[in-house]
């Protein structure tokens, strides 16, 4: 009883390795305290896709993209390693369009106003051919007006 106060009051973490150490002894089941297990330890996507942003500025476009997979590995909807993965894609083969595709329309279907992703896919469509120009257009204009519209600070 006193255990599952303390466990309501924010003190899990503090007695995390007590009560690690008494669920396995057998003096306290973890079906009465179902997230007593230990948490994973959180990784962090910043430093791969900050290195992938760096590589790719470099001009060594496999280089990024292995540490844009590695963000996405991380954390397989983070928006700006979607769109980074996209870019670089389409720099290094016209072959990998419809996986470059892929993964700004991912983006988008996540976040409808982004304008990055946006202007990333009108360049899709205009590095794919003549025909898909009236879909680069569209991609284009949302990017303009959703830039347009965008607040300089972002609020908290």
């Amino acid at each position: 009883m006193i255990i599952v106060i303390m466990l309501t009051l924010g003190i899990k973490d503090t007695l995390r390795p007590c009560l690690l150490r008494w669920t396995r002894y057998g003096c306290l089941k973890t079906s009465a305290v179902p997230d007593l297990l230990p948490l994973p330890p959180r990784r962090n996507l910043q430093p791969s896709l900050k290195i992938g942003l760096l590589y790719e500025a470099k001009g060594l476009q496999k280089e990024a993209l292995k540490s844009f997979e590695k963000a996405l590995d991380i954390e397989p909807n983070h928006i700006p390693s979607l769109i980074s993965t996209a870019i670089v894609l389409r720099q290094i083969s016209n072959q990998s369009l419809p996986v470059a595709k892929s993964f700004l329309t991912d983006a988008l279907r996540l976040d409808r106003t982004n304008p990055t992703a946006w202007y990333n896919l009108g360049l899709l469509y205009m590095s794919e051919n003549c025909a898909s120009a009236l879909e680069a257009a569209e991609c284009f204009e949302a990017a303009a007006l959703l830039q347009e519209s965008e607040p300089v600070e972002p609020f908290r």
